[in-house]
């Protein structure tokens, strides 16, 4: 009977996840949208950071905001958070499912889309953009693990989670989780494409598990 009286209340949720969820999918499909376009400036952009382009001080800001896309440091987020927000406790794990599922995603393609990293890869003799996916030979391991970015893809993940937790600093949140991703082209591992393309996955994953967790809760709360 306790229950009837929080329907409105969880309808009212719902609804705002769904809302955020709408927002996440729309980043993301434009994200994958700039990243099939970004196919044409990659190999120019990867060759101009890699024969440093940009000055080292500037780089170091960009070397730095690693954290917000390192799977450690973005760990350390959530355990700071968990630790002086009390109530995102009892979420904990749906938090690291929406953070780290677009990560593991790019993980997996990764392993069946091998392409060179723009630090493996010799630009003198790379006319095409289609080569840095088939001149993969003498190479191996995470020198052909260029796409897409899973960093890029776990810094949508933690933002999109501080975004929804944390509304006043989506600005800043979202400041973040650009710079980190753009370490990545900074440091020569990934190219434009993988980056866009890695950004629209963490968005994804993060909208997708956000529509399904809320199901879940809701199903254990009525079956009680």
């Amino acid at each position: 009977m306790a229950f009837l009286f929080q329907v409105p209340k969880l309808l009212r949720i719902n609804q705002s996840r769904r809302n955020s969820c709408r927002g996440l999918l729309l980043a993301s499909g434009m994200l994958a949208i700039m990243g099939g376009a970004a196919f044409v400036i990659d190999v120019p952009v990867a060759r101009w950071f890699k024969t440093g382009g940009m000055p080292g001080d500037v780089a170091k800001i960009f070397y730095l905001a690693e954290v917000m896309a390192h799977g450690v440091g973005v760990l350390g987020v959530i355990v700071t958070i968990l630790v002086l927000d009390t109530s995102t406790r009892k979420n904990a794990l749906r938090i690291v499912c929406v953070v780290f599922a677009g990560g593991l995603a790019s993980n997996l393609i990764k392993l069946m889309v091998l392409r060179v990293r723009p630090r493996a890869i010799d630009f003198s003799q790379t006319d095409s953009i289609w080569q840095t996916f088939v001149n993969t030979h003498n190479l191996h391991g995470s020198d052909i693990a260029s796409f897409p970015s899973g960093h890029a893809a776990t810094a949508a993940g933690i933002a999109a989670f501080l975004v929804s937790q944390y509304p006043r600093g989506r600005v800043w949140f979202l400041i973040l989780c650009t710079i980190a991703s753009l370490q990545r082209l900074v440091s020569s591992a990934h190219y434009p494409s993988d980056i866009l393309l890695g950004s629209s996955l963490g968005f994804l994953f993060a909208a997708v598990v956000s529509l399904c967790w809320p199901l879940q809760e809701l199903q254990t709360s009525t079956s009680r």
